[in-house]
């Protein structure tokens, strides 16, 4: 267990020091630059969400838990509004104590930055140890997904940063297919709930490729009619809806209440290139 703690924390420690020559030289700007090629539109639109966040957890922690943090200051007397785009409430919980030390908004959203490209990498590398059992595989893995084009291609878009649940839960199914134990099928929920908490897209896509992956890995085993199995995943995926509902239900009523949506050339325009 040492040696394994050990081996986290020095992986953790380079994948840090990746980050920081990747986005150099942010380091050197971290409380008066943003790390965007363009500040204008969606940094600033997500500058303002997790500034509104971390503001509110300042000074109205309980509108966390009441939902009146989704009332934001845009758009009176229209409600809900922070469900008009990504609300960031997981970032900013994991921010407010460094926020409520400084007030650094700029600094808070750089550091959110740098940190998601580390625990992506690091979540990675996570996956693939358990996987192979190798820790060269994992560093590797954990380079190539923690520092993928991907991640600066989106730039400007800090919510789609949010990457690091998705190997955790490939990783927490693993452990429910090799053990089965109650502590891993709960802890998958909680991942996969958190996910989608941390982004609705993801949410969307990670627990699509979940079920593929469960469904692949039952038949491959000649467990698809295993319901012991089959209870371990709906127990999972009752603790996942528990952990994401409150913080999705805002867009479904935003949804009927305000016009407007995306047509087949902008879904077209928008979507991922093959």
């Amino acid at each position: 267990m040492r040696t394994k703690v050990r081996l986290t924390l020095l992986a953790g420690l380079i994948y840090t020091s990746v980050a920081v020559a990747f986005t150099w030289p942010l380091l050197l700007h971290g409380r008066s630059l943003i790390g965007a090629l363009d500040v204008a539109g969606d940094p600033s639109l997500n500058l303002w969400a997790l500034g509104w966040d971390l503001q509110t957890l300042s000074t109205h922690p309980f509108w966390l838990v009441n939902g009146r943090v989704f009332d934001a200051n845009i758009y009176f007397p229209a409600t809900q509004t922070l469900a008009y785009s990504d609300h960031l409430l997981l970032q900013a919980v994991l921010l407010w104590p460094l926020y409520a030390l400084t007030h650094d908004l700029v600094l808070c959203y750089n550091v959110l930055l740098v940190g998601s490209l580390v625990a992506a990498a690091l979540a990675m590398h996570q996956l693939v140890r358990a996987l192979v059992a190798h820790e060269r595989a994992a560093y590797v893995a954990g380079l190539i997904f923690g520092f993928a084009p991907y991640h600066f291609t989106h730039l400007t878009h800090i919510q789609l940063q949010a990457l690091y649940f998705l190997p955790l839960s490939f990783l927490y199914l693993h452990r429910v297919f090799s053990t089965g134990r109650t502590r891993d099928v709960l802890t998958l929920g909680l991942v996969v709930g958190l996910q989608a908490v941390s982004s609705l897209y993801y949410g969307i896509i990670g627990g699509i490729g979940l079920a593929v992956a469960a469904l692949a890995s039952a038949a491959s085993t000649g467990r698809l009619l295993d319901w012991r199995l089959a209870r371990c995943a709906l127990l999972a995926v009752a603790i996942a809806v528990l952990v994401a509902a409150p913080c999705s239900i805002p867009y479904l009523r935003v949804q009927g209440e305000v016009a407007g949506g995306r047509n087949l050339y902008e879904a077209a325009n928008g979507s991922a290139a093959l």
